[in-house]
């Protein structure tokens, strides 16, 4: 006699596979030639409940007009060139396997981030969650802010959209008063979390074929 497997658990199976286990304390495989792991290696991960104070969410999306590509292949390009997105003097270490869930991912850059000189800061992310239609970062301890930051693309009258979600809290009291300060625009060109991601995807040819959209961003806080 045998068996067949119900589509729903064959569902579940799938989307269990795409979290990243459990793990107490983060951990980088292999450093890249050149990458500066400080705050990343034994740190914990951090959700937007262990932050502290005001809890934001920020969405920042772009509409592919006139790109004859997938939502699936959008994410597919993102993954893999990821690290081309980001200004020539930040650095994003894609790990060796790729984006792929619970793979750690470190992070060399300069704060604010737009521009080539300031503050050096180590930090990274672990991938939480990544398919076929989004992918999602997780900040560990020492980061700007404790939090999600979500990539996904999906289809809307027609047209492909790429959108980047946060739901971050501010990881100390000193974070907390810059991001009050600098309200909406606490988050910089090179963070992560930024809307930089999307701009090369708006002016991307080849693969994404020619595009030419405006950015659009919206912002709030709980």
């Amino acid at each position: 006699m045998t068996t067949q497997s119900s589509p729903s658990y064959e569902k579940q199976s799938r989307d269990a596979a795409s979290w990243a286990q459990y793990a107490a304390t983060l951990h980088v495989v292999r450093a890249p030639t050149g990458a500066l792991n400080l705050n990343v290696e034994g740190r914990r991960a951090m959700s937007p409940l262990q932050g502290f104070g005001q809890l934001w969410q920020k969405t920042f999306r772009i509409r592919l007009n006139g790109a004859q590509v997938k939502p699936a292949e959008v994410i597919t390009i993102w993954k893999e060139r990821f690290p081309t997105f980001w200004p020539k003097w930040d650095h994003f270490y894609q790990p060796l396997t790729g984006i792929a869930p619970g793979e750690v991912a470190l992070i060399n850059m300069l704060l604010p981030g737009d521009i080539p000189h300031g503050l050096p800061l180590s930090t990274g992310v672990l991938v939480l969650y990544a398919d076929e239609e989004s992918f999602t970062f997780m900040t560990p301890q020492g980061h700007m802010f404790a939090g999600w930051i979500t990539f996904s693309a999906y289809e809307e009258e027609a047209c492909t959209i790429a959108q980047i979600r946060l739901l971050i809290r501010a990881n100390d009291p000193v974070y907390e008063l810059g991001s009050r300060l600098g309200a909406s625009r606490w988050i910089k060109v090179g963070d992560p979390g930024d809307a930089s991601h999307l701009r090369p995807m708006g002016r991307c040819r080849g693969s994404l074929g020619r595009s030419n959209c405006p950015l659009g961003a919206e912002a709030g806080a709980t």
